[in-house]
């Protein structure tokens, strides 16, 4: 529904959710730090990655 509504106005990174991801904020944690190296942590990782990209994009523009 996001896609069809919101089109290019999303970023490409998706965060999928896993166990670790779920049992995190239980933990009183994030997911970076609670699974530094799991697959939630690192979707995470390529978000900020692609906003600062997008951000750096827009400063050049």
């Amino acid at each position: 529904i996001l896609q069809e509504n919101f089109g290019d106005l999303l970023f490409e990174t998706r965060i999928k959710k896993t166990v670790r991801y779920a049992e995190a904020p239980v933990k009183g944690s994030s997911v970076l730090r609670y699974d530094p190296t799991g697959p939630a942590a690192q979707a995470y990782r390529d978000l900020a990655k692609e906003v600062l990209d997008g951000a750096q994009a827009r400063e050049h523009a």
